[in-house]
C-alpha cells in the first residue's frame, strides 16, 4: 500500500512541479502491437427511440469481443456478453449483434450515443 501511494504522490507532485505545463485528461492504455483488429458497423447512421439496433462487428482473428454502450451522459452499459449470449469469444469472421435470442432497443431522447468495440485475445 505504501508503494501505491507513493506512486500516486509522484505523479502529482510531478504535475505541480512541472510548472505551466498543461494537466494529464487521463492515462491511456498503450497495447503492443498486434495482428487483432475489430470494426464495428452499424446497419443505420441514426436510429429513433424504439427502433432496434442492428452492428455487424469483424474480427480478424479469434478473440473476447465486448460491445458498451456509452449514452448522452457518459454512462456505460456492457451489450455484449450479456446474459442471452455470455459467452465473449468469437472466431475470426462477420458477426451480427444481436442474434435471434435478444434485441438492442433504442431508448431515450435525442443525443449522441456510441457503441465501442473492444477486442482482446484474452478475457477480460
Amino acid at each position: 500500500m505504501r508503494t501505491l501511494f507513493a506512486a500516486v504522490a509522484a505523479l502529482t507532485l510531478t504535475g505541480l512541479l512541472a510548472g505551466a505545463q498543461p494537466a494529464p485528461q487521463g492515462v491511456v492504455v498503450q497495447p503492443e502491437p498486434s495482428d487483432l483488429a475489430v470494426e464495428v458497423a452499424p446497419e443505420r447512421d441514426r436510429y429513433l427511440a424504439g427502433q432496434r439496433l442492428a452492428l455487424k462487428v469483424r474480427l480478424s482473428a479469434p478473440a473476447h469481443l465486448y460491445l458498451t454502450h456509452i449514452d448522452g451522459q457518459g454512462r456505460v452499459t456492457l451489450l455484449f456478453p450479456n446474459a442471452f449470449a455470455p459467452e465473449s469469444h468469437l472466431d475470426a469472421g462477420t458477426h451480427a449483434f444481436p442474434d435471434a435470442r435478444y434485441s438492442f432497443v433504442v431508448d431515450g431522447g435525442p443525443a449522441v450515443e456510441t457503441v465501442q468495440a473492444i477486442a482482446s485475445a484474452v478475457p477480460l
